[in-house]
């Protein structure tokens, strides 16, 4: 709309991470974007842009962690229109128990993990500022847990079998309780993903006062499940959303290390050239040049 170059766009972001010195980022993927019905990976913009990306943030050392499926819609904040991918035909939790819904996301985890990123010649599988894949965004679980490890299993087999070495991650976020946990901690998943919005989402409005009570610890779910504490753990998503002021990120950053986090990523960066709206996502905040004193909290 701005009829801006997206490329410098990109590279306007990827300097101001660079300069505040992050080393990691984690980003789900449009897979309705850039799939067909089948799980066919589609040659367009969209994936090109994101080669463009995923080479500029290895050129600043940037390590990445990449979620190939994301199921959701693409035009927020404005209304969904029609993609081609496979999710636009399945609900998120036919995405693990519907056959053609996992045939599908076989077929394009393939794929995206041998797709060869023309800016380096490599494939992402053998891209190494591709340090991790997490198979799903935020999975909606089936009440019958044997449905969530047998479909962990066959994602996790299908990158295995394609040539994936790197950790493979599993998000629990959605539907959660201790029987989903067990299904997790027996699957073949080596790590697991966690989020923290401790002081809730879209309030519409900024929340005054001191809220580092609401981060002073970090409680894992499903602690206690036998083999959880066996996993890698990361924290896919994180904020202190609708809050303006620079007190919460450093507080946030120590309870996350108490809990043995190994890999945490603020959400989310708002792109510089629309920060000014905030039409992203209007609960969240941080740009550094309109935000410059939460930008440095999270640095």
């Amino acid at each position: 709309r701005l009829g801006l170059s997206l490329k410098k766009a990109i590279d306007l972001d990827v300097n101001h991470l660079a300069r505040l010195g992050f080393d990691a980022f984690r980003v789900h993927m449009w897979d309705r974007e850039i799939s067909d019905k089948n799980g066919n990976l589609l040659q367009n913009e969209h994936l090109k842009l994101f080669d463009y990306l995923l080479f500029k943030l290895s050129q600043k050392g940037i390590k990445t962690i990449i979620t190939p499926i994301a199921w959701w819609g693409t035009a927020w904040p404005e209304p969904d229109y029609q993609t081609p991918g496979f999710s636009s035909f399945y609900s998120k939790v036919e995405m693990i128990t519907n056959k053609e819904a996992r045939n599908a996301q076989k077929n394009y985890l393939k794929q995206i993990i041998n797709h060869i990123n023309p800016y380096n010649g490599l494939a992402y599988k053998d891209d190494p500022s591709i340090i991790a894949l997490e198979i799903i965004n935020e999975p909606h679980h089936p009440e019958d847990t044997s449905l969530v490890r047998q479909y962990i299993n066959e994602m996790y087999d299908t990158l295995r079998e394609a040539g994936f070495t790197k950790p493979i991650f599993y998000n629990i976020s959605e539907s959660w309780d201790d029987a989903q946990a067990k299904a997790v901690c027996n699957s073949k998943a080596e790590g697991v993903s966690f989020q923290w919005y401790p002081t809730g989402l879209v309030h519409n409005k900024m929340l005054e006062g001191n809220y580092l009570i609401n981060v002073n610890k970090y409680k894992i779910p499903s602690e206690k499940v036998n083999g959880f504490n066996k996993k890698a753990k990361m924290v896919y998503e994180f904020d202190a959303a609708d809050i303006g002021a620079s007190f919460m990120y450093p507080a946030m950053a120590r309870s996350f290390r108490e809990a043995g986090m190994q890999f945490a990523t603020m959400f989310a960066y708002d792109p510089v050239q629309i920060a000014w709206s905030n039409t992203e996502y209007q609960t969240h905040f941080v740009n550094l040049l309109y935000a410059p004193s939460k930008a440095i909290s999270l640095m």
